[in-house]
């Protein structure tokens, strides 16, 4: 994992399962921005949170944590930015988008209408 800036040491690294179980073999490894820690074998399919806390070279700490699946698990995890397009949504963006354009531009026929309309009314006036 590569995070914003160097490293200097590392508080906490974990990989762990819903039980619990820490997957990672070795204590974690630092490289600069990089922080990595070498795996057991063997995971089983599932889902695992990694979490880690760590201390950057000017001082300040940092914590954080992601998730991710392993195996079948991976291929069918929810995407919370997944956006599903169907054609009855294309339908509707395209009539909704069609409406707002038409309502629009009968905005703008009005407020022309309403404005030259002043303006002819103000040259017969004073015509006269």
């Amino acid at each position: 994992m590569v995070l914003p800036a160097d490293i200097t040491t590392v508080g906490e690294m974990v990989i762990v399962d819903r039980s619990g179980r820490d997957w990672g073999q070795v204590p974690a490894r630092i490289e600069g921005r990089t922080l990595s820690r070498r795996l057991q074998p063997g995971m089983p399919q599932g889902t695992y949170v990694m979490r880690w806390r760590v201390t950057f070279t000017d001082g300040h700490p940092a914590t954080g944590s992601a998730e991710f699946s392993v195996g079948a698990t991976a291929t069918g995890a929810r995407n919370p930015f997944a956006l599903r397009v169907t054609p009855a949504g294309v339908a509707v963006f395209y009539a909704t988008s069609a409406a707002v354009v038409i309502g629009l531009l009968l905005a703008i026929v009005v407020q022309a209408r309403g404005l030259y309309g002043r303006a002819d009314n103000h040259r017969e006036g004073s015509a006269h």
